[in-house]
């Protein structure tokens, strides 16, 4: 993080726009790995307004991807569908459909998130056509990624658990830790979906498993935005059975991670969530 934020301000002095906006772009995914998603959006907004100003039309578009991606790591629908709507208007004018994984990946995303899967299936078609085109492993991963959102949604639980082992091998081989960190959380959250439905574990998914493999990727890398997001989906597994008073414990110790300002918008979920949890 240093680095990345002495490049920042080096490349600032110089006044070189090109390079200032790929520096804030960095310092935006950076902020995205620690889970400090406020901090990460004001770095890809300065990114895209200096790609505007540059007429970066490309920069612009891979910008739109990431924003759409971070608002559905927030679970921000609103948030998302303004980037959504831009997105495929610009990419639209660059690219053919099939030529532009990125885009259609996060849209896929976004109309997950909406409940719209008949259109995010035609949209993972599209995406997949022109993955077989491209062949990055980066894009494979994400494919897998969305794709196991999508089966997710549909409550095909193992078919979205393989899925996501798919996506979570290439990010590891990668190392891509953004990539790693989402895998992660949706794998934990099929667990969660699976209690609440009361449904029977098979041999190939372990008890939480996938809970306790987020919090030590969290805090072997120290990211704290993510410990906070593993608190908040573990008191929802521990509400799931019916453990309420550990809930609130697991999220007043969430509160003492950090108070950087990239966690705000956690930070005031986990309280919402308290409040909620002492009126029950």
């Amino acid at each position: 993080m240093n680095y990345g934020e002495e490049g920042y301000a080096i490349f600032i002095t110089l006044g070189v726009q090109t390079h200032i906006a790929y520096a804030a772009d960095n310092l935006g995914h950076l902020h995205v790995i620690l889970g400090e998603y406020d901090l990460a959006r004001n770095f890809y907004e300065r990114s895209f307004e200096l790609s505007a100003a540059i007429d970066s039309r490309h920069g612009k578009t891979w910008i739109a991807a990431y924003m759409i991606h971070l608002y559905c790591d927030l679970e921000d629908v609103l948030g998302a569908r303004e980037w959504v709507v831009w997105g495929s208007e610009e990419a639209g004018k660059i690219f053919s459909e099939t030529d532009y994984p990125p885009i259609n990946l996060a849209i896929t995303r976004y109309l997950i998130l909406k409940n719209h899967l008949d259109e995010a299936q035609e949209k993972l078609k599209v995406a997949y056509a022109s993955l077989l085109k491209r062949g990055a492993d980066f894009m494979l991963a994400e494919y897998y990624y969305v794709q196991g959102l999508y089966e997710s949604a549909l409550e095909n639980h193992e078919a979205a658990i393989s899925t996501f082992r798919n996506s979570l091998d290439i990010y590891q081989q990668l190392n891509q830790q953004g990539g790693i960190n989402r895998v992660l959380l949706a794998m934990t959250k099929v667990e969660i979906a699976i209690v609440r439905n009361k449904k029977k574990f098979t041999d190939t998914m372990s008890f939480s498993v996938f809970m306790d493999q987020l919090e030590q990727h969290a805090r072997e890398n120290n990211y704290q935005g993510i410990l906070m997001q593993h608190a908040l989906l573990k008191a929802e597994y521990q509400t799931a059975l019916g453990e309420h008073d550990a809930a609130q414990l697991t999220l007043k110790d969430a509160l003492t991670f950090t108070d950087s300002l990239g966690v705000k918008t956690l930070r005031k979920r986990i309280l919402e969530r308290i409040q909620q949890l002492e009126k029950e």
